[in-house]
């Protein structure tokens, strides 16, 4: 990890990871599965498991990393590229259907009161893959209209 270097961006680093203090010229290169940043010190992988959040203030991008560690970070391409292209990767949605299959037959036996049943749960998770920011994806699976649409159906 990073697997697959999706981007790549140039910049300024400092702040604490695992007791390790990391500061200095970076290449922060964004996978599929986490982030590396490559100081002259070497390579600091991070899934995005870890990080907790993060925020941005003026060019300054702060990465909350799990354990209370966080790291400050200036890139040199704009923060604005860096956070989107991070918040797009690291906030994919995950499949969040595949679990259905075990609560009933398979698709080709399905019968009325099934497909009855998932299609909000289906028609949820078409409409979050639609939207690309993270927050709206969270909306287009809110609990409470899930609730309703699932109440609805039956």
């Amino acid at each position: 990890m990073p697997d697959e270097n999706i981007a790549e961006f140039a910049g300024q680093v400092a702040g604490t990871v695992r007791g390790r203090q990391v500061r200095g010229a970076v290449t922060v290169r964004l996978g599929e599965r986490g982030l590396a940043m490559v100081l002259d010190a070497g390579e600091l992988r991070l899934p995005y498991g870890r990080l907790d959040g993060w925020s941005m203030d003026g060019d300054e991008i702060s990465l909350a990393v799990s354990g209370g560690d966080s790291i400050a970070l200036r890139v040199t391409a704009g923060p604005a590229a860096f956070v989107g292209s991070l918040e797009a990767h690291a906030c994919v949605l995950p499949e969040l259907t595949r679990g259905l299959r075990t609560l009933g037959s398979s698709r080709a036996n399905a019968d009325a009161a099934q497909r009855t049943l998932f299609a909000p749960l289906l028609a949820a998770r078409r409409r979050a893959m639609r939207i690309t920011d993270p927050r709206g994806r969270m909306q287009g699976l809110d609990a409470g209209l899930l609730r309703r649409e699932l109440a609805s159906a039956v």
